[in-house]
């Protein structure tokens, strides 16, 4: 150990963290293999409180290592929650913030990167990743609906600053509004689903090796952290009937201009319906074709329902407030007929 220290110092050093964790490891099989000589525990148990034992660990900076790795996987899914619209590489996920944070969980405890003396750190940075995640999206959400209730204040005030503007075209290589709320609930069920599979296929493998067995106080964990990213599933529904809504209902505005049309002209009663009629639906209409042409997406029945009841019932409101409005004006005009027929004409007057 001295030798190492006098004459390879370097070797200690975690400012390379790929070459560290490979000499580390290297070192690591090295005392086991000398353990494996020992003939009983007691030997082991002898061996490792050796002072040059103690020493030789105590060199490796395990704690600098972890800071460099735990910087490098959070800066990954960081990065990919600055544009949320971007379109995932692979096809586990449709979008590239989920994607990352799938490939940071499993990072974590990659060969090339998991230490088992940092395995606790480690664990701790899966459970992090997860709590990360889950807050962006649920204040990305509630952002974006704040954003919408806002007044409009200019012509462009109809489109939200980050992309989540109704009137965006369905577009699945660069979804924005609906679209992109569609894939957003789809992942966020996929990525719940799939913390299961994380802990048997690539956390447990691991830690086998170290002895760990209590993997059920894991599996807790990780069940938790999959249930609070589903609970995310109604309020991503409720942001997206509300923006489909809101888009069909920008065609009620019509339903004001039909007396306008009809009062004091020779205009025929209409016999069909007004052309705004048909385009009430149509943004509904073309975002469930659009997920129901794309096998992979998920489209949840009940979103066109509660879009349906949203729709109607701004409708009748509209409808109402019209009828209303054009019962008052002809009573304003009954009146004033009336006022008129009884007021005696002026002498002279013809």
């Amino acid at each position: 150990v001295q030798m190492l220290e006098d004459r390879l110092p370097w070797v200690f050093g975690a400012g390379d963290p790929d070459s560290f964790q490979q000499r580390f490891a290297a070192s690591l099989a090295f005392l086991e293999r000398l353990e494996r000589l020992c003939h009983n525990v007691s030997q082991v148990e002898n061996l490792r409180a050796q002072p040059c034992y103690v020493h030789f660990l105590s060199k490796w900076n395990l704690a600098i290592y972890f800071q460099i790795r735990f910087q490098e996987i959070a800066a990954q899914l960081e990065t990919s929650l600055i544009q949320p619209s971007q379109r995932s590489k692979g096809d586990e996920f449709f979008l590239l913030c989920h994607e990352m944070l799938w490939s940071a969980l499993r990072r974590c405890w990659d060969e090339d990167v998991f230490l088992p003396p940092l395995s606790h750190r480690f664990w701790k940075l899966t459970l992090q990743l997860l709590a990360r995640h889950r807050g962006w999206l649920e204040q990305y959400v509630a952002r974006t609906t704040s954003a919408r209730e806002e007044p409009a204040a200019g012509p462009e005030a109809g489109d939200s600053e980050d992309g989540m503007s109704c009137d965006a075209s369905l577009d699945l290589a660069n979804p924005q509004g609906a679209v992109l709320l569609v894939m957003l609930h789809c992942d966020t069920q996929k990525a719940a689903s799939m913390l299961g599979s994380l802990l048997t296929d690539t956390v447990q493998p691991r830690l086998q090796r170290t002895g760990f067995t209590d993997f059920e106080l894991l599996q807790g964990g990780l069940d938790e952290c999959s249930q609070l990213l589903t609970s995310l599933g109604p309020s991503i529904s409720a942001r997206l009937v509300s923006d489909v809504a809101r888009t069909c209902c920008l065609q009620l505005k019509m339903v004001s201009d039909i007396p306008r049309l009809y009062r004091r002209t020779n205009r025929e009663l209409p016999s069909k319906p007004s052309g705004y009629v048909q385009q009430i639906l149509m943004p509904l209409a073309s975002l469930k074709d659009l997920a129901m042409q794309n096998s992979s997406l998920i489209w949840d029945p009940e979103w066109t329902t509660s879009v349906l009841e949203e729709v109607t019932k701004q409708y009748m409101t509209v409808t109402k407030d019209v009828l209303v409005s054009v019962k008052k004006m002809e009573d304003s005009l009954k009146r004033l007929k009336r006022a008129r027929d009884r007021t005696p004409l002026p002498e002279g007057a013809a």
